[in-house]
């Protein structure tokens, strides 16, 4: 077996993520760019929620770790911060990551993820950090960055004199004030938004309902630097009692879909939420007071299906992934941009595992044609794909958008899929198979690989020689893994052991379609297996559970 190189991802760069990281690192070099010569410092990348950014600047950063560079990752709020190291010790596991936030200041280790409300606001906090100490810096959701305790951190690790790299990442360049990106960032070196993402299917095609909300009138909502004031906006939203025309639409168009709900305020989430259990659905509140424990457990009953929508404000909009959402309610009129992709972007992940094909956002809208709000017929990126089912403002709509009550009297004219691991693991290329004792492996010809899970959620790789002592722990490849990073180490792993050839790990390879050997059907037989209508990979997953079934360890209770 050749060495793994643990300096790189791995995970298999799609061609623009790879293009991507090319043209960041040849804007640092000062190569010859479509754009001019020179080297340009500070970069920005645009990608739509979805297309795969922390891969992206995890590949920077491994390739940073290769040249004994260390890298700062600069985060806006202490949850994303907690993630993004989770996210990096999978994919970098070779260097030591460090947390810095609120108690916590591991600014020593290799790659430094930092809140920015730590150490942007507090002198004392960076300066305890050597100004020279990072070779890139990485600025995750960089529409932030033009804040002045970004700016303070950027200035202080060298961005605007040119002793660092940097590189930021967004969704969108855009922010909802007056605050220019093009004084932070100097080119955008890629775009990949929506529309790209939906055409090369790396997110699910979207349609949208126009929700009329008959009694909210949002001319008179107080405006602040273009969009609504939210407190206003979240007091005429539930003097309007949109609540119930949320309700109704959801549940005209949801179809029991798990569904990811934007509020204004915190008062319109809880109100909402309470609007929405009254009528069967079950809603929860996620809220920026909302504890991490509490969270996960309002997350993992999200995935299984038990809740069906999550009703928040400013929390789920940037950072939260939760590939099997299906809807996206916009209970929060916008006329930003900005904004509005953040929140539908939450939905476009695909999930082809839990029978997802495509997403759904429910536009709520005041009564007034006056209105010049963000919605999915506005968007400019998103006019190629078509057709979209949302409706005009007229007054001649002869559908409506959604029913609601009113002095007209009834129907006025305004206003289960659950995630598992197992399907995760059955959407991978590679042979993936599941002990007796629910140990999830890949089979090589000489060794397993196989994940074994830990107490704080996170996952070990071990391998283990085929024919080894009984029930032992392997060789600890890896430790500290999400699920998906696991995945991939294992798969790369196990590539490695054939060779680069894969022909055994690779579920698809063609020897499994043949008949059976005489030789393989006895040794099923010796363990009392079935052989008739089995081809010879099916038969062999049989017989290869049943003797890693004896060998792999037993996890703990």
């Amino acid at each position: 077996m050749s060495p793994v190189n643990r300096n790189a991802s791995p995970f298999v760069l799609r061609s623009y993520q790879r293009h991507a990281v090319d043209a960041i690192e040849s804007a640092w070099r000062g190569d010859r760019r479509p754009t001019g010569e020179g080297r340009v410092n500070r970069v920005a990348t645009v990608a739509a929620t979805g297309l795969g950014k922390t891969v992206v600047f995890s590949e920077l950063i491994a390739r940073a770790h290769a040249r004994r560079e260390r890298a700062l990752v600069l985060v806006h709020r202490e949850e994303l911060a907690d993630q993004a190291m989770r996210k990096l010790h999978s994919i970098v596991p070779a260097a030591s990551i460090g947390l810095v936030k609120a108690e916590r200041n591991e600014w020593d280790a290799d790659v430094v993820v930092a809140s920015v409300p730590t150490i942007g606001r507090s002198a004392k906090r960076r300066e305890q950090i050597p100004a020279d100490r990072f070779g890139i810096g990485i600025c995750d959701e960089a529409h932030h960055s033009s804040a002045d305790t970004w700016q303070r951190t950027m200035h202080y690790f060298g961005a605007f004199d040119g002793r660092s790299n940097w590189a930021g990442f967004t969704a969108t360049m855009a922010r909802g004030d007056d605050r220019q990106l093009g004084e932070t960032w100097s080119e955008v070196t890629a775009e990949y938004d929506i529309s790209f993402g939906i055409r090369n299917k790396f997110l699910v095609p979207v349609s949208g309902k126009r929700i009329r909300v008959r009694n909210l009138q949002l001319d008179e909502v107080k405006r602040s630097r273009g969009d609504y004031q939210d407190n206003d906006l979240g007091e005429a939203m539930e003097d309007a009692d949109a609540g119930n025309t949320i309700a109704d639409a959801y549940e005209r168009y949801g179809g029991g879909r798990r569904a990811a709900m934007f509020s204004p305020t915190k008062s319109t989430a809880r109100r909402f939420a309470d609007d929405l259990n009254a009528r069967g659905i079950p809603t929860e509140v996620v809220l920026g007071e909302t504890t991490t424990q509490e969270r996960t457990a309002i997350y993992e009953r999200f995935r299984r299906g038990e809740t069906k929508v999550i009703s928040s404000c400013m929390v789920i909009t940037e950072g939260w992934d939760a590939p099997w959402a299906e809807v996206a309610i916009m209970a929060r009129p916008t006329t930003s941009n900005a904004l509005y992709i953040q929140c539908i972007g939450r939905v476009l992940r695909p999930f082809p595992a839990g029978g997802k094909t495509s997403a759904l956002v429910l536009d709520v809208v005041g009564a007034s044609a006056k209105n010049k709000l963000v919605s999915l017929v506005e968007l400019h990126e998103l006019k190629d794909i078509a057709p979209y089912d949302a409706f005009p403002d007229g007054d001649d709509d002869p559908d409506g958008v959604v029913f609601g009550t009113g002095d007209d009297g009834p129907g006025f004219i305004e206003g289960e899929i659950v995630a598992t691991e197992i399907e995760l693991f059955d959407t991978s290329d590679s042979a993936w198979l599941q002990t007796q004792a629910g140990v999830w492996f890949i089979p090589t010809k000489t060794a397993y690989f196989y994940l074994w899970p830990k107490k704080d959620g996170s996952f070990g790789l071990g391998k283990k020689p085929v024919g080894g002592p009984q029930r032992k722990h392997g060789v600890v490849l890896e430790n500290g893994l999400t699920l998906e990073g696991g995945m991939a180490w294992a798969e790369r792993y196990a590539v490695e052991e054939e060779g680069g050839s894969a022909s055994i790990s690779n579920r698809h390879a063609s020897w499994r379609r043949k008949r059976p050997s005489e030789a393989l059907q006895r040794a099923a037989r010796a363990f009392r297996l079935p052989t008739e209508g089995l081809n010879q990979g099916e038969l062999g997953d049989l017989l290869t559970v049943a003797k890693a079934s004896l060998s792999l360890p037993i996890p703990a209770k």
